[in-house]
């Protein structure tokens, strides 16, 4: 699925899966993905992978809105 991020828009809390890996393609502007304390900020064409039971996030806290691919 294809998910939009207005500009300067917080994403969901901190969570985990049980059953399944995430992952993220950003394919406009930048996602800020937080895993615990680290932050990773990812441009267009970074291909995230979160492990299953990895507690993480996405959030946009930048100008421009973002897209990702899920």
């Amino acid at each position: 699925m294809s998910i939009t991020i207005p500009a300067q828009t917080s994403g969901p809390p901190q969570h985990w899966h049980r059953m399944h890996d995430e992952t993220f393609l950003v394919t406009k502007g930048t996602v800020r993905f937080t895993t615990g304390t680290k932050k990773v900020d990812a441009k267009v064409g970074d291909y995230i992978v979160v492990p299953q039971k990895a507690v993480h996030t996405f959030s946009n806290p930048f100008e421009e809105e973002a897209e990702f691919f899920n």
